[in-house]
Parts: structure tokens; C-alpha cells; sequence
């Protein structure tokens, strides 16, 4: 069973905004809004105060998702992209496909938070606070931090770097694990990192440097630094709006195939008034066996945005014992629960404790399945609570 370590999931500090992921097809997504993106991330960097661990985030755009859904990619390449927004402390949401699907999928996220209005907002902050940034990415990244540092002569520009070769699948590869990118970052003494090449190859860049570098805050902004002054030129910072079209939701429902918005939104219509109105009872038992401690949670017939903010009241946010889920009345999910088991799979996989699974019915591991969550339950799956204890 592989282990998250990158995913601490629990706070050191208490957090300014609450993190509660969205599930599409398997990705998380944070529901933050332009200024919750920017309050979470300078708490990100207050957690590295405390223990050391740089943190990075990326950004889910279109692209991103069609790389982690093996569209006209290698199987390789997308378990591997799946994996990097599995394992970051925040991910971004940026364009109007993804805003609308999440409403048809679930609680709808907030608003597009990446993007060249979030690094305005980033450098501002970091300005106030006195802390340094890199810039690192595709286009002219000199001119870039030239203009950066001409609007906003505060802030502490620590350096630029724009490595070649860093387009193509098999030329990203070797990039990647080019170690010399990391090591000129961290001689400059950046507290943040500022990446842009595209959603696919930062994420990956940032997935795999995440132990070398050594900035307190990498984040992916999912677009390249632009010279020509265009709408996407980062020194402007002008943004495109979220303009949510039919043609938008058509072009996400080709992404991810028609069966996940139908399943989804079909159980969504029927059952679920009625699940929570007679099925709303989380319960949480305490025991002991074979000295070792554990915690039963029974989930509700409905796990939504409502119930997960509740279990996420009940359990510790600190692993301190074994975790059993009970799925025994569980009839509807949606994919604000989806994040919250997603949540507690790595919060618990980031500790010494386990975590077990039973009573998933077969409407349960279809629905798992086609949101691509059921590889990290199938392996600790079992029949009842009294099986899961008796295993090792």
C-alpha cells in the first residue's frame, strides 16, 4: 500500500479558512475563493515554520485533467499526474469547464483562484510581509520579474530562471529531474516560488522537486510567463473571467465521459432529500483491541457538503488511533464527500495509524469507482468492523 507522506493533512496552527475539497474524476479541488486562496497559502508558510516541510500547490485547468485521464497520453504519465493533485496542500481551480462541472457534480466550487490575479494578490501580500519570491517557469521570465519588480518596487525579487528544453513529454522527463533548477532556487533564499509553464509540467516538476527545494511556498499559477503584453501577460495581471457555456460543460463532459456526470447527478435528483432527512446520523465508537486504540465512524446515508463538515468536527484532525469507516447505510455520495474520504485516506496514511473500510455496497464501489477513489480503498476493504479489527 503506498504511503502519502507528502500529505500532512492536520494543522500545527490553527487555519483561517477551512479546506474542503471537491472531487472530479478522482482530482481534488479546493473551494476557495481568490482571497481564501491567498489567506490558506500564507498559513502554508506558517506551517513550514513550525515543521520544516515545504508545502506546494498546483493548479487543475482542462489540460490538467485530460493528463490525468489517459487521453492520447501514456497509462504512465497519468497515474503519475493523478498523484500529484492527490498530494498537494492546495489546488486551484482555473477555467469556467471546471466551475460548471462542479455544479452539476456536486456543491459547486467557488470561483476560478489561480492565475495571474492570484500571483497579484500573492506578491502584495508577500510585499507586506517582507517576503522574497522566484519566479520559474516558460516565456521570458527576466522581463517578467523586471516588470514585476517595476510595479511593485517593495517586494524582494530573489531571481528568475527559464530552463530550456522544458517542453515535450520526453524532454520534460529529463527536466524534471534536473536537480541544478532546484539548487539555484534554494541559493537564492526564496520564500516563494512562483511557478508557471502550463498545469501539466509544473505539476509534475513540483511533485517531483518537493523534497529539494527548499522555498517555504511553491505554487503553480497553470500558465506560462508571456512578453507581449497579452491578456495573459503576468506583469499586467490581467485575467480571463469564469464564463461558465454550454459549450464549456460540453467540452468537460467529453474530458470525463458521459457516465460520471449521469451517475452523479441521476442519484443526486431522487434520493437524496429523503436520505437526509431520515439518515443523518453520524456515529463515532471508541474502543480498545489487542492494545491498540481505534475509532468505528458509521457515515450517514447522504455524505455531503453538511455531513462532511460534521465528520470533520468528530474526528481529530490529529491521527492518534486505528480508523475503521463504516459505508453499512451509505446510499449517496457526492463529491464534496468524496472529498472528505479522500481527505482522511491521506491525513491517515501521513501517520502511524490505518485505516480500513467496510460495508461498501455495490452502489458505493460504483460510485467509487467512476469518481477513480476506489484504488485507495480496495486494498484495506472488509466485510464488517469485527474483520477489519482482526486483520493486520
Amino acid at each position: 500500500m503506498p504511503r502519502y507522506s507528502g500529505a500532512d493533512r492536520y494543522f500545527p496552527t490553527p487555519s483561517p479558512v477551512r479546506r474542503a475539497p471537491f472531487i472530479i474524476s478522482g482530482v481534488p479541488a479546493d473551494s476557495f475563493t481568490m482571497e481564501e486562496t491567498v489567506r490558506y497559502a500564507f498559513h502554508l508558510m506558517e506551517r513550514h515554520c513550525r515543521d520544516g516541510r515545504p508545502r506546494y500547490a498546483c493548479t487543475l485547468n482542462e489540460d490538467s485533467l485530460a493528463g490525468t485521464l489517459k487521453l492520447s497520453l501514456d497509462a504512465k504519465r497519468s497515474a503519475v499526474l493523478l498523484n500529484v493533485f492527490r498530494q498537494a496542500d492546495m489546488v486551484m481551480t482555473d477555467g469556467d469547464s471546471i466551475i460548471r462541472a462542479s455544479r452539476l457534480l456536486g456543491p459547486a466550487l467557488k470561483e476560478c483562484s489561480a492565475g495571474a490575479d492570484l500571483v497579484h494578490r500573492i506578491i502584495l501580500e508577500a510585499s507586506a510581509r517582507g517576503k522574497s519570491i522566484f519566479l520559474l517557469g516558460d516565456g521570458d521570465a527576466r522581463d517578467t520579474a523586471a516588470r514585476i519588480k517595476e510595479r511593485y518596487p517593495d517586494v524582494t525579487a530573489a531571481g528568475w530562471d527559464a530552463p530550456a528544453g522544458s517542453t515535450g513529454w520526453r524532454k520534460t522527463q529529463a527536466w524534471v529531474a534536473d536537480s541544478g533548477v532546484a539548487e539555484r532556487i534554494n541559493a537564492s533564499g526564496a520564500d516563494i516560488l512562483i511557478v508557471a509553464m502550463g498545469s501539466l509540467k509544473e505539476g509534475l516538476w513540483l511533485h517531483e522537486n518537493r523534497r529539494l527545494i527548499r522555498a517555504p511556498l511553491a505554487i503553480g499559477i497553470g500558465r506560462a510567463f508571456d512578453a507581449g503584453g497579452g491578456p495573459y501577460d503576468l506583469g499586467n495581471f490581467r485575467t480571463r473571467p469564469c464564463r461558465p457555456s454550454v459549450a464549456s460543460i460540453l467540452k468537460m463532459v467529453a474530458l470525463m465521459g458521459p457516465s460520471i456526470f449521469l451517475h452523479q447527478y441521476a442519484r443526486a435528483v431522487t434520493p437524496h432529500g429523503y436520505l437526509k432527512m431520515c439518515r443523518s446520523e453520524i456515529v463515532t465508537k471508541h474502543g480498545r483491541r489487542a492494545g491498540s486504540d481505534f475509532i468505528a465512524l458509521t457515515l450517514p446515508g447522504s455524505v455531503d457538503s453538511n455531513s462532511a463538515r460534521r465528520i470533520g468536527a468528530l474526528v481529530s484532525s490529529r491521527p492518534a488511533a486505528r480508523l475503521i469507516v463504516d459505508f453499512r447505510t451509505v446510499e449517496f455520495i457526492d463529491s464534496a464527500g468524496l472529498g472528505m474520504l479522500l481527505d482522511l485516506i491521506l491525513r491517515w496514511d501521513a501517520s502511524e495509524y490505518p485505516i480500513s473500510f467496510t460495508g461498501l455496497n455495490s452502489g458505493v464501489r460504483r460510485c467509487l469507482r467512476v469518481n477513480r477513489m476506489y484504488d485507495l480503498i480496495s486494498s484495506r476493504e472488509y466485510a464488517d468492523v469485527e474483520e477489519a479489527l482482526a486483520s493486520r
